[in-house]
């Protein structure tokens, strides 16, 4: 059987032939690969949107990489001539599109006649009435405060211009996909109300390899350390995480929050979109809160660093205000680190409140102080939750259990269309 898998970003084998720098993210579709060219009953092909001219396709490690160029007119998007040229270079049995968050999607389910099935990542249909993280846009836009007015204007543009426009096309994508595979009953519920009438199969993430060959223990983190794993945007909490330091700290001083992701005080002079918008909130949020020295912005960092930070951190926090299936979550659970998260989108399906984390309310930093306190306090209670998440998120994320259901879920699509 011939897959041929649509992704969202440029995997690490095709990055390093194309002489692009790798990204961190999306390992979980590498290991997912890595696992299913094992079955020698499988050809799998790959395309990704890519910064190039030309069509370039590279056959490595068993695989046919397409590096597809972006569309002159719309950089979420490919030309349909050439996604049709990636279709008959590699014949696929099965259409596979990894998200449905990007126009190229719905391109390659429209140039494709034959069976299709698409992963949900994050649904942006789902994720756009949450998409400013709480904040009260509208009064920041009509306030006598310049900073406040930059702030507001600034998300609310880049809202209705980079990110709205999506939306329409995402909604395409899936009304298109005569099969789904999903992780929670969060984005079985969004596609069933977009498209009912495809199948919905449940398959969860095999994550990268180096968080499942580690173990956090309690003597070694560093006491009242937390840790945040992305404040690239406001729906991701950053600001909440920050609001609950300022408490934390008049009971625990020492406390200090470390946040992976560029600075918003590292500023270069044609980093324009710096200046304003949500940097600029999360600089004149610690400056009013005077929290600068307890918080250290780690940069961009890679899977062996996030999980060194991980080990060393007291608590993970999740503070997103919706999300699917986090895999950072994933990833702090499998070390088995204690996890104080917000109750938002499939996040309930990943662990139970009390067991494998504390839960609290999104958009509640007392609530989420709270939670912090518990743990900072007790021993006993960041041991069993420990030890309950890493139980839970190995089964949940257990490699040869995944890919065989991965495989299984191609044979049946494969079978009974």
């Amino acid at each position: 059987m011939k897959i041929l898998k649509v992704v969202n970003i440029i995997l690490p084998p095709l990055a390093e032939k194309l002489h692009i720098q790798a990204t961190p993210f999306g390992g979980w579709i590498l290991s997912m690969i890595n696992e299913l060219k094992k079955y020698p009953d499988l050809k799998l092909g790959v395309a990704a949107r890519a910064p190039i001219k030309d069509l370039i396709i590279i056959n490595t490690d068993d695989i046919i990489y397409y590096g597809v160029p972006v569309s002159k007119t719309d950089k979420y998007d490919i030309d349909e001539a050439i996604c049709h040229t990636v279709l008959e270079d590699f014949l696929p049995d099965l259409l596979h599109i990894d998200g449905s968050e990007f126009a190229h999607a719905k391109t390659f389910m429209q140039c494709f006649n034959g069976k299709n099935v698409l992963s949900l990542q994050g649904i942006i249909n789902g994720y756009e009435p949450h998409q400013y993280g709480g904040l009260l846009i509208d009064e920041m836009m009509f306030s006598l405060s310049i900073e406040k007015l930059l702030i507001g204007w600034s998300m609310h543009l880049q809202k209705r211009f980079f990110f709205n426009h999506r939306l329409k096309k995402e909604r395409e994508t899936i009304k298109l996909a005569k099969n789904i595979i999903g992780r929670t009953e969060w984005d079985k519920a969004y596609s069933y109300y977009i498209n009912s009438e495809a199948r919905y199969f449940h398959s969860s993430e095999i994550l990268r390899p180096v968080f499942y060959e580690r173990k956090w223990d309690i003597n070694r983190k560093k006491r009242y350390s937390l840790f945040v794993g992305n404040s690239y945007s406001a729906l991701k909490g950053a600001h909440y995480a920050i609001q609950a330091l300022a408490l934390i700290k008049k009971e625990f001083p020492a406390v200090h929050l470390y946040i992976a992701g560029e600075s918003p005080f590292f500023i270069k002079k044609n980093d324009f979109k710096k200046w304003i918008g949500y940097p600029l909130y999360l600089r004149r949020l610690i400056k009013k809160l005077d929290i600068k020295q307890n918080i250290t912005f780690l940069g961009l960092l890679s899977a062996e660093e996030i999980a060194e930070r991980m080990l060393q951190s007291h608590i993970f926090l999740l503070c997103s205000t919706i999300e699917n299936s986090p895999n950072t979550l994933g990833e702090a659970m499998l070390l088995g680190v204690p996890c104080v998260t917000a109750y938002v989108g499939g996040v309930p399906d990943m662990a139970t409140d009390e067991q494998e984390a504390l839960f609290y309310r999104d958009c509640e930093p007392s609530s989420l102080a709270w939670n912090v306190k518990k743990i900072f306090e007790n021993n006993n209670l960041a041991i069993r939750l420990s030890d309950n998440a890493r139980r839970k998120a190995l089964i949940t994320h257990d490699k040869r259990i995944n890919v065989n259901k991965m495989k299984s879920i191609y044979e049946t699509i494969f079978r009974n269309e």
